[in-house]
């Protein structure tokens, strides 16, 4: 609220001011005397300047117990009770971690909790996913949380419930890649060379009503205006189909501007492959590599012979950049015969994984920090409001900019886009009650809930791969 103090010149006193106290009968007014104008312009607050606030954990901050970080497994029945409140049967790396990290939680999930609960067999009990308190304490739920698994033991839908209400992140990795990853996380990155000052932004646009144009104009355009913006970037590196581009976005030219800006920030629009139907094993081995300005694919192997992910957080807005699901979200609301049906059975024939670009890239010797994707498709709906064309990308240029490039942890920036699921969702009745009302708003409450349903979704399927604690390495 903004107040103009030419708004109190000359008022006289006394004023009338009223309190919400009740007496029994009458509620509480009092006009303000002579001495309020003392009161008001000076003297010494009563109680002195010693202010009994409570403290506010930042919840930046996972190291503090208010806030929290946590390490979600499978839970084990062949595995004592005592010990499923320890990662004993984690691999050495993920152990490594949890003894790095202060007052760490160690949660255990199973099938029959489904979204609602996580085990906490070290303080003998289950957490609740929505209410518990934050923190690391007896019966509070970590902030912060960390799946280790892949989709077929920690479920797509367990990552997407957390994500509303927590910052949460996954890792899948095995072997060799995963000690890479741990060593280079428990070290921050210690070596890396990434520079922020030289991002890059990748967006292959198809023109017309191709969803790359739409992806383009709302998200890979307003993120470059905003870099090109800020004060510490000396190059913004834009890689595109159209006019006014740095360079065409090929796979090429993605691998050799990430060789030559070393970028600590990465964000790519585009298609994600998931065919050819009938191909199994392509689909699997190519699911949702990117597809480049001459429809050629990314392919994770040519990025990593000339350049190091090295501490870099890449966001790419494609279908399936992170992985599928199985069965898909969207398997009933398209027509069976349809394209994008038949898309949509292709992909959850693959079952729930993690997708082989993130894959790659978390792998490296010099790891990526963090993926962020999408599990199954994204839709133009999300980007552009239907019924008013107005663009919905707000909260992903808030999460991309104001939050990563300000330094904040990847799972904390991405709650402007996690915290829309819980609006869309608090929508949907409204529309339902619209739909239940009459004959004559039946199909605008059917459009309404449609779009709730839709939106909600694909916000919610995007996810972080790689630990939510970490952030964009910034200039000195």
């Amino acid at each position: 609220m903004s107040v103009s103090f030419a708004e109190f010149t000359g008022t006289d006193f006394p004023l009338v001011l009223a309190a919400n106290a009740w007496d029994g009968t009458n509620a509480g007014h009092g006009g303000i005397g002579a001495s309020g104008r003392g009161w008001a312009l000076g003297g010494e607050i009563t109680g002195g300047k010693r202010y009994m606030r409570p403290e506010q954990a930042d919840p930046r901050d996972y190291r503090h117990p208010d806030v929290g970080w946590g390490l979600i497994l499978p839970d084990d029945p062949h595995i004592a009770v005592e010990a499923r409140g320890r990662a004993d049967d984690a691999p050495e790396p993920i152990r490594a971690l949890v003894a790095a990290r202060p007052h760490a939680k160690v949660l255990r999930w199973e099938p029959s909790l489904g979204p609602m609960a996580l085990a906490d067999y070290a303080n003998g009990g289950h957490i609740p996913i929505s209410g518990a308190p934050a923190g690391t304490a007896a019966g509070a739920l970590p902030r912060y949380l960390l799946l280790y698994g892949g989709p077929d033991t920690l479920p797509w839908n367990l990552q997407f419930a957390l994500n509303v209400g927590n910052f949460v992140g996954r890792l899948h990795l095995t072997g060799q890649a995963l000690e890479n990853y741990v060593s280079a996380l428990l070290n921050d990155w210690g070596d890396s060379t990434v520079r922020y000052d030289q991002p890059v932004v990748w967006a292959p646009d198809f023109g017309g009503d191709d969803m790359t144009a739409l992806m383009r104009s709302s998200i890979a355009s307003p993120i470059v205006e905003k870099l090109k913006a800020d004060g510490e970037i000396t190059r913004v590196s834009f890689l595109s189909g159209t006019a006014g581009a740095d360079e065409l976005a090929t796979a090429a030219a993605l691998s050799k501007t990430l060789a030559a800006n070393v970028p600590a920030l990465v964000v790519t629009t585009s298609h994600g492959m998931t065919g050819p139907a009938g191909d199994l094993y392509a689909v699997r081995r190519n699911l949702g590599l990117l597809v480049d300005q001459s429809r050629d694919l990314v392919c994770p192997e040519d990025l990593l012979a000339k350049w190091n992910p090295d501490g870099a957080i890449w966001y790419a807005h494609a279908c399936c950049s992170a992985g599928s699901n199985s069965p898909s979200a969207y398997a009933e609301l398209f027509d069976a015969g349809s394209h994008l049906a038949g898309l949509l059975q292709t992909v959850a024939g693959v079952g729930p994984t993690v997708a082989p670009l993130p894959t790659a890239l978390l792998s490296a010797g010099r790891p990526l920090r963090a993926f962020i994707g999408h599990v199954e498709p994204t839709f133009d709906w999300t980007l552009r409001f239907p019924w008013t064309r107005q663009y919905l990308t707000s909260s992903i240029h808030t999460a991309l900019y104001n939050g990563l490039c300000a330094g904040e942890p990847v799972g904390y920036a991405l709650r402007s886009i996690w915290s829309q699921v819980g609006e869309l969702a608090a929508a949907l009745p409204e529309a339902l009650k619209l739909f239940n009302r009459s004959r004559e708003t039946r199909s605008q409450g059917l459009s309404a809930a449609l779009y709730c349903q839709l939106a909600s979704r694909d916000r919610g399927d995007t996810v972080v791969l790689g630990d939510p604690t970490v952030s964009l390495r910034l200039p000195a």
